[in-house]
């Protein structure tokens, strides 16, 4: 009995069947040898790939926002001394060369125009809107020059910010969930409870749902997979339980919206979770 996967990703009220397109790179994720194993009769160790999955997404969603606190917030502003200089730039690989070793798997500030031309048609490049001369001045509240190059950060305190993303890291998953793992054979779908008291079962259909709390309709980046698409209502943010204080300083003002979670979070789903998705599944998979 060949294997049929179904992958979900999020809770999908208010996108119907929108996220079919990007839900492609877990199917691609799985490789010719998963393929060449679902030519034969097989068994999954369905509470064992479950528990793998858990560790393994958690681990990856707490690096996600933690990589957000750690560096995008961290990012200077470029500066001129007359107008308004360029703005900073984030490159968003998406091409399969990021290297064997998860090296160029993380986004890339201020791409020279030579890496950025490698990437091409397969990378997306976000921008933040530089500050202003005036603005980084009246952050730094001093002519002092080391106060000068802290004021060109992005976001006004990141301190406060800062501290509360990285908590953020250690419970997000609390809010996302990471996935449930359904079995289904012919009309009957067993739930995790059934499937728990059932060491191994013999494929007709395994269904993941990744990301259940995840209101999917509210990161655009992932639905398009553009991961520099996104929503400047930070809805997905709010979604995470963020602060007021904190999601004013994402919002930014008008025209000035900066998007931190949101490309971060639709990057990983498009690349580093569903390959270590289809590592996990190819080597869940027994043949008899």
């Amino acid at each position: 009995m060949a294997v049929k996967v179904t992958f979900r990703v999020g809770n999908r009220r208010g996108v119907m069947n929108q996220d079919v397109d990007a839900q492609n790179a877990f199917v691609e994720a799985m490789g010719e040898e998963t393929i060449r194993k679902a030519g034969a009769n097989f068994q999954v160790d369905v509470p064992r790939l479950q528990r793998v999955l858990d560790t393994r997404i958690k681990a990856s969603l707490k690096q996600a926002v933690a990589f957000a606190a750690m560096n995008m917030m961290g990012v200077k502003s470029n500066v001129n001394t007359q107008g308004r200089a360029d703005p900073t730039s984030i490159l968003f690989n998406m091409g399969s060369e990021r290297g064997l070793e998860g090296e160029g798997d993380r986004p890339i500030f201020n791409p020279s125009p030579t890496l950025a031309k490698v990437f091409g048609d397969q990378g997306f490049q976000l921008q933040w809107q530089a500050l202003s001369r005036r603005t980084i001045m009246k952050k730094s509240g001093s002519a002092n020059r080391q106060a000068r190059d802290q004021a060109r950060k992005f976001f006004v305190h990141t301190g406060s910010l800062q501290k509360e993303i990285r908590a953020l890291a250690d419970n997000v998953v609390n809010r996302t969930g990471t996935v449930r793992v359904y079995y289904a054979k012919g009309e009957t779908t067993k739930s995790p409870r059934i499937m728990a008291n059932q060491r191994r079962v013999r494929v007709g259909q395994l269904q993941l749902r990744f990301l259940p709390g995840v209101p999917i309709r509210t990161l655009k980046g992932f639905l398009t997979e553009d991961p520099t698409y996104t929503d400047g209502s930070t809805a997905f943010e709010k979604s995470l339980g963020l602060s007021k204080d904190a999601l004013m300083k994402l919002q930014g003002v008008e025209g000035y919206h900066r998007p931190l979670l949101q490309p971060v979070f639709s990057y990983w789903m498009l690349t580093r979770i569903p390959r270590l998705v289809g590592t996990a599944i190819s080597n869940a998979i027994r043949t008899r």
